[in-house]
């Protein structure tokens, strides 16, 4: 007779989501009921990156459980949708960064436009 795992009421996608969109603030910390977590994650914002990632591996792999340590609930029907899902948004604010650079030379900075911006400010006061 199979032995049934008892599952969190949390859910292993919204908290992906939550950890990939929002977890530099600890949103997913406060998801899987962290709260004193979610507070140090949001005011070193996400560990100052390293927090970020190590959660958002953490979920993904399945290695971080809720506050009455349940594995999230669904996460191997959810997993390949939710991989997809993060694969996604970040291809788009890739191409978003990427098309962004490209359309304002602008925002690239080099050292002429740097060179130019302190000769018009040094024309400008005298």
């Amino acid at each position: 007779m199979a032995k049934k795992v008892v599952e969190s009421k949390r859910d292993f996608m919204t908290a992906s989501l939550l950890s990939f969109l929002l977890g530099y603030l600890g949103v997913d910390r406060f998801y899987l009921g962290y709260p004193g977590l979610g507070v140090l994650k949001l005011v070193t914002l996400g560990g100052f990156g390293i927090w970020y990632w190590a959660d958002l591996i953490l979920i993904l792999t399945g290695s971080l459980k809720d506050k009455q340590n349940l594995p999230l609930a669904n996460r191997q029907q959810k997993l390949k949708p939710t991989l997809i899902i993060i694969g996604v948004i970040y291809a788009c604010m890739a191409v978003a960064y990427i098309w962004a650079g490209a359309s304002h030379p602008e925002l690239n900075g080099s050292d002429k436009d740097v060179d130019k911006l302190q000769q018009s400010i040094h024309d400008l006061n005298q």
